[in-house]
C-alpha cells in the first residue's frame, strides 16, 4: 500500500501497510518475520499458561490485567501499525518486561567458566561491529530526521535569494532574517558580517547593530536579526556555502549510499539553485548534478511515483542545455518515458496524469519547431487525452468527496 499504484482511487494516501505483521514480513523478509512474530507468540501462549497456574489470587488478576493488555496491543497490530512508533511500542515491551520480571523464576548465579568469558568476548566483538556499522547509517538519519535543516533551512535559504534578487532588493529597505536561519548555512560570523548586519533587541527595548566581532549581549529578549546590506555578496557567500554543504551531504550519503531521502534533499538543494541562479554555466553544472542524483534516486526506489517525475524535469532541463540536438531529442523521449511511469505508478492521481500531459505538450512542441511536425502533433494530441484524464480523476474525486461529506 506504499506505492499508490496498488491503491483504489478515492482513498488517501499511505506509507504503511497498516498491520505491523504484514509490515514486518516485507521489511525484514521470512527470518525477520519468523523472529519477531516468534518472540511475541511465545510470550502469548507462555503468558496464558502462566496466568492460568497462578495461585495467588491478587498475582493472577495482576498478570491477567498486564497480560490482557498485551494481548490487545499484539492483536490491535493487525490493523495499525504500533511497533512502527516508539512511544506506542512502549505500551508492549513496557508489560511484557513487568509480566517476566514476575514471573520468572529466581535462579542461582551460575559460575562463570572460559568457555562463558569467551562467549561474551565474542557478543561484545559482534556489538562492536555492530555499532560501528550503524554509525554509517546514523549520519544519514541525522540529516534526514532534522525537520530544521530538512525543510527550514532551504525554505530560509530561497527566501533570502529571492528578497536580495536584483530586480526586487530595496537598499532603503533592506531585508531582515533571523540570524539561526543564515548561521545554519552559513555559520562563519566574519563571513556574515561582510554582506550585512546583526540587529539585536535589548532589554530595556532599544536597538542597535552590533559591530564587527562584538558578541551577543545577555541581555537580548528576541532572537537576534541578520540585515542584507550587500545583496551581490550575499549571495555569492549563499552559492558557495551550497556547493559546500551538498559536497558535505554527498561525502555522507556515500557512507551509506541507500536512502531515497537523503538523495531527494541533495536534488532539493540543485533545485534551489536553479530556481534563483540563472547564469548559464552555473545552471549547467547544478543540471547536470540534478540529473545525476535524481537517476540515483530512481536506482534507490524504483517505484516511487514522485522519484520518477523527478527525474522527468530533470532530463527536461537537460534536454534545454543543448535544444537542437540529437541528444537533446533522446533526453526529451526519456523524460517523456518517465513522467509516463510516474502516471502509471500512482494511477488514481491527477498531478501525475496532468503532468503527463504538459510533458507530451512540451515535447511535442519542441519537435515542430525542429521540423517533426508528424511527431510533435502525435505528442500533442497524446498531451490532451493525458490531461483529459487528469479532470476526469479529479472530478471523480470532488464527487466522491461530496458524496462521503454529504
Amino acid at each position: 500500500m506504499a506505492y499508490p499504484k496498488y491503491q483504489n482511487l478515492g482513498i488517501s494516501d499511505t506509507k504503511m501497510a497498516h498491520n505491523d505483521y504484514l509490515q514486518t514480513i516485507c521489511e525484514t523478509g521470512v527470518f525477520g518475520f519468523l523472529l519477531f512474530a516468534g518472540f511475541w507468540g511465545y510470550l502469548t501462549v507462555w503468558g496464558a499458561r502462566r496466568v492460568i497456574t497462578e495461585k495467588n489470587r491478587i498475582e493472577r488478576w495482576t498478570l491477567a490485567g498486564l497480560y490482557g493488555g498485551l494481548v490487545a496491543f499484539l492483536t490491535h497490530s493487525i490493523l495499525d501499525s504500533t511497533f512502527h512508533h516508539t512511544s506506542l511500542a512502549l505500551n508492549a515491551f513496557l508489560p511484557a518486561g513487568i509480566f517476566y520480571a514476575r514471573t520468572a523464576p529466581a535462579q542461582p548465579a551460575p559460575k562463570l567458566r572460559w568457555r562463558h568469558q569467551l562467549a561474551a568476548l565474542l557478543i561484545l566483538a559482534v556489538a562492536w561491529i555492530v555499532f560501528g556499522a550503524q554509525v554509517r547509517v546514523r549520519a544519514v538519519d541525522n540529516i534526514i530526521d532534522n525537520s530544521s535543516r530538512m525543510y527550514d533551512m532551504p525554505a530560509a535559504i530561497a527566501d533570502l535569494l529571492r528578497r536580495t534578487d536584483p530586480a526586487v532588493f530595496d537598499p532603503n529597505k533592506p531585508p531582515r532574517f533571523s540570524l539561526p536561519s543564515v548561521a545554519e548555512l552559513i555559520p562563519s560570523r566574519s563571513e556574515q558580517e561582510s554582506f550585512g548586519k546583526i540587529l539585536i533587541v535589548l532589554s530595556n527595548g532599544s536597538t542597535r547593530y552590533l559591530d564587527p566581532g562584538e558578541p551577543e549581549p545577555k541581555d537580548l529578549v528576541t532572537i537576534p536579526q541578520f540585515e542584507i546590506r550587500d545583496p551581490n555578496t550575499a549571495r555569492t557567500k549563499v552559492y558557495q556555502s551550497i556547493d559546500a554543504w551538498v559536497a558535505q551531504l554527498e561525502a555522507i550519503d556515500a557512507s551509506y549510499p541507500h536512502s531515497p531521502l537523503m538523495g531527494a534533499y541533495i536534488c532539493r538543494w540543485c533545485t534551489l539553485v536553479l530556481d534563483h541562479n540563472h547564469d548559464p554555466a552555473i545552471r549547467k553544472r547544478w543540471i547536470l548534478k540534478g540529473l545525476e542524483w535524481a537517476e540515483e534516486l530512481v536506482r534507490r526506489s524504483p517505484e516511487e511515483y514522485w522519484l520518477r517525475s523527478y527525474l522527468g524535469r530533470a532530463l527536461f532541463l537537460r534536454a534545454g542545455i543543448e535544444p537542437n540536438s540529437q541528444l537533446a531529442v533522446e533526453t526529451l523521449q526519456r523524460g517523456i518515458d518517465q513522467f509516463r511511469e510516474a502516471s502509471v505508478l500512482y494511477p488514481t492521481s491527477a498531478e501525475m496524469a496532468s503532468q503527463y500531459g504538459d510533458a507530451l505538450e512540451k515535447a511535442g512542441a519542441a519537435f515542430k519547431r525542429a521540423g517533426d511536425s508528424v511527431r510533435g502533433d502525435a505528442m500533442i494530441a497524446d498531451g490532451q487525452k493525458a490531461k483529459a484524464k487528469a479532470k476526469e480523476i479529479k472530478e471523480f474525486k470532488e464527487r466522491t468527496h461530496t458524496g462521503a461529506t454529504g
